[in-house]
């Protein structure tokens, strides 16, 4: 007896697209069954160890964010004979994350059919999908400006100063991939040190968080682009422009409807000083994405009839011939099925037929 998944539209898919295919059970004798089934799953997983002394502790967590049933057959007996059952599963149109493989973790789609036999191992069959959801911003007319001040006391206890400040100032906070990032940073230096110089660091960072035997998180930081400005001598000010170019290469993932894993992008300038004094900074958080989506693209996805995934299972197909359990198994021509309607196309061969393999 087999049991297999087939999909009839195979490749990479993204929101809005359907997944169909079929279940193709074989039963080579009678046999007493408890079910059909097809579960669709979208899962997002972590796990790491991490070692103190002698005692390593496991951390881990698990969690479905799709969860889609469908029963083909109840309770009942299966003559031998093969059976096609046919299935959709449509995406919602957007808010759903992409497949992503970690050394730490997993969000992965797949589906598992399985002959659900009693008092027996089940017949079953596993297939992964790749799902990619683009990150979409929002219209540039949906920007806006972002302004950042920070402070830092230089001095010593005895003679305290004005703080020093820097500012930082974006002409928006959304961007996709390949986009310039404009922006000022003033500084003011009203110490007596000189501020050697200023570094900028454009980062991601990816966070996975374990909730099982305690909540403990696990973070990753990628580089993607680096900027240098010159020093800011004591009690002068100097207004630095920069331009940071966003890779198009660089990879970003969505975790939207996940909760173990995180990401976000970072601007962050730091105004350095000599090694004795702790740097001035500043940090801004961007929204990164794929693509900006025009206004009538978002009416579209919000007046979208559907925004859950849907099973869509069609009535069991017709089966050829009525095999008696003592009869050998047919040849794949065993079910007429009309893709189609699942309707049988044709007469079904006599039994006589089928034993002498005339047919």
């Amino acid at each position: 007896m087999t049991c297999k998944i087939v999909i009839i539209n195979p490749g990479i898919f993204r929101p809005g697209d359907a997944i169909t295919g079929k279940i193709i059970c074989i039963f080579e004798r009678e046999e007493r069954i408890r079910g059909i089934k097809c579960q669709f799953r979208g899962r997002e997983k972590v796990h790491w160890n991490e070692r103190r002394g002698k005692h390593t502790t496991h951390y881990h967590g698990q969690t479905d964010f799709v969860v889609a049933n469908t029963d083909f057959m109840d309770e009942g007996t299966m003559r031998p004979g093969k059976y096609e059952y046919n299935f959709s599963y449509v995406l919602p149109p957007s808010d759903i994350p992409s497949s992503y493989q970690h050394q730490f973790g997993s969000i992965t789609y797949f589906l598992h059919a399985y002959v659900d036999r009693p008092f027996a191992f089940d017949y079953k069959d596993d297939v992964a999908l790749h799902v990619v959801s683009p990150i979409i911003n929002h219209p540039t007319h949906q920007m806006r400006a972002v302004s950042l001040e920070v402070n830092k006391e230089v001095g010593t206890c005895c003679w305290p100063k004005e703080p020093s400040t820097m500012e930082l100032r974006l002409e928006r906070d959304n961007y996709v991939l390949g986009d310039v990032i404009y922006f000022k940073a003033i500084i003011r230096n009203t110490s007596d040190s000189e501020i050697n110089s200023i570094a900028v660091q454009l980062s991601t960072t990816v966070q996975l968080t374990a909730y099982s035997p305690s909540t403990r998180h696990k973070t990753e930081r990628i580089l993607l682009a680096v900027a240098e400005g010159s020093g800011v001598a004591p009690g002068s000010t100097k207004i630095h422009k920069f331009s940071l170019k966003i890779p198009e290469t660089a990879v970003i993932t969505n975790f939207t409807r996940c909760t173990l894993f995180k990401q976000w992008c970072s601007l962050r300038v730091q105004a350095l000083y000599p090694l004795f004094h702790s740097n001035m900074v500043a940090e801004v958080t961007i929204k990164l994405g794929d693509t900006i989506v025009r206004t009538e693209q978002i009416e579209h996805a919000v007046n979208s009839p559907s925004n859950s995934f849907v099973p869509v299972a069609e009535a069991p197909p017709v089966v050829y011939p009525p095999v008696p359990p003592s009869a050998p198994l047919a040849n794949d021509r065993l079910a007429f099925i009309d893709d189609n309607n699942g309707t049988a196309e044709g007469p079904p061969p006599s039994y006589d037929d089928v034993v002498k393999g005339s047919y």
